[in-house]
């Protein structure tokens, strides 16, 4: 016949299944507590980065939205908004006529009908100023700016030097310019940075 633990032992004390010293609990489970208690902790840390990057995100899309509007306000047409800033910097300083947007070679004819191409950077955007894939244009500007968007340097390049150090670019089928040494040293070269600069924004 089967007997209970109790028989087996026939009277004596049943061996503990505990550890009296953890409120009579088994060591294993305070072992599984444990291990549960760190997950918890993982998973809420989860949670607060989450959160917390969902309303950084947030916090960027509102104010994405609130200067996308201011720039619409100010007369910005394009989501390009260096490139036409840059463009309205120059139309400051040179006056005459912006062209349209569906114009390739120049963005600006001066009153005494010198077409400029303008092209603006800025630093934390890459190293080259936007790619060039027309010379029919007398000289490019090239400006860079700060993370504020204030003017860093504004260059005047005639064209024969925009195509002497212009590197092509076949799979665009494009020419791109870079600040280079080369470039910032060239006796052709006007800086016209500080006419930039007085343009008050």
């Amino acid at each position: 016949m089967t007997c209970l633990a109790q028989d087996c032992y026939h009277g004596s004390e049943v061996p503990q299944l505990t550890d009296p010293s953890k409120n009579h609990l088994p060591r294993w489970f305070f072992r599984f507590q444990s291990k549960r208690l760190r997950s918890e902790k993982k998973d809420l840390k989860k949670i607060f980065l989450r959160e917390g990057l969902q309303k950084i995100m947030q916090q960027a899309i509102r104010l994405r939205i609130e200067a996308d509007k201011a720039a619409l306000d100010a007369g910005f047409t394009t989501n390009n908004f260096v490139g036409e800033l840059g463009e309205k910097l120059a139309h400051a300083v040179y006056g005459g006529d912006l062209l349209p947007n569906s114009s390739k070679s120049a963005d600006i004819k001066t009153c005494e009908g010198i077409l400029l191409q303008v092209k603006t950077r800025k630093p934390n955007k890459g190293k080259q100023f936007g790619s060039i894939r027309s010379w029919d244009f007398d000289y490019l500007i090239a400006i860079t700016l700060g993370d504020k968007y204030e003017v860093i340097r504004a260059l005047k390049i005639p064209v024969s030097t925009c195509k002497e150090l212009a590197e092509h670019r076949g799979h665009t089928n494009s020419f791109i310019i870079k600040p280079t040494r080369k470039l910032l040293s060239h006796a052709d070269i006007e800086d016209v940075t500080t006419k930039f600069q007085s343009v008050a924004l």
